[in-house]
């Protein structure tokens, strides 16, 4: 089977959404709007519970740039009519499965399906696998329940640890019927 990843840098594709917000390939000259979206929505999102310090290492802009660079790493955003973004996805073929790493969307975005959006493109670029896994802090409450309404069911739990912070994570995993191999 052909390495679907091998194929992403050079299709180009871009979907027009209902209210003018589109989904497109992570440029490697916005990988610092890019840092600063994702440490934004960490630090909207999980602020309760962790620091930024670990979002300022995970979202560093030369982590970004490696994912870009990486043919291994799918990688979109959704952008405003202005090339603002206002949500990321990334996600990588695993053995048997396609992993969602990050996946995040701004706060004041939220509620109006870009999420799904996001997701139905992994599902579409990913097509030859039934089998999406992601993780999920467990005081997540508000996007366990998204995954939940999207068919991902919880599988495990487990410690994420960043450096000296550590909360709990859950597995979580979503099968696709019907998908061809």
């Amino acid at each position: 089977m052909k390495n679907i990843l091998e194929q992403h840098k050079n299709h180009s594709f871009q979907y027009q959404l209902d209210f003018l917000v589109n989904i497109d390939y992570l440029q490697p000259e916005e990988a610092e709007q890019a840092s600063n979206f994702l440490k934004f929505v960490w630090r909207e999102t999980f602020s309760d519970f962790l620091s930024e310090e670990p979002a300022n290492l995970l979202f560093a802009i030369e982590t970004i740039k490696e994912w870009i660079d990486a043919t291994n790493v799918y990688i979109v955003v959704e952008r405003t009519q202005d090339r603002k973004i206002v949500g990321i996805i990334t996600a990588s073929e695993r053995a048997d499965h396609v992993h969602i790493t990050n996946f995040y969307i701004d706060p004041n975005f939220q509620r109006q399906g870009l999420g799904t959006r996001l997701l139905k493109s992994v599902f579409d670029k990913f097509s030859g696998f039934n089998i999406f896994t992601l993780r999920v802090f467990q005081k997540n409450l508000k996007a366990r329940k998204f995954y939940l309404k999207q068919g991902f069911c919880e599988v495990s739990v487990r410690d994420a640890i960043f450096i000296t912070e550590k909360t709990p994570s859950i597995l979580m995993e979503k099968v696709l019927k019907g998908t061809n191999e």
